[in-house]
């Protein structure tokens, strides 16, 4: 079972994450046009993200494969 354990500072889509050994990135994506937020959340607790910057430019699905 799963369990909620924090948010995103906005909720979307088709974003792209990265990560670093002790935190996670929430990148750009669709909420609903396209999103420029940048989210860290910490691996060692189960927080809220929090905003930490701007992409340069507003866009979704920086990772996707689809056509």
């Amino acid at each position: 079972n799963s369990t909620d354990v924090g948010n995103l500072t906005v909720a979307r889509s088709r974003g792209a994450g990265v990560s670093s050994t002790t935190h996670g990135y929430a990148l750009g994506g669709t909420a609903p046009s396209n999103s420029n937020v940048i989210d860290k959340f910490a691996f060692a607790s189960d927080g809220n993200a929090t905003d930490v910057g701007d992409l340069t430019e507003a866009m979704s699905r920086q990772a996707s494969t689809e056509n």
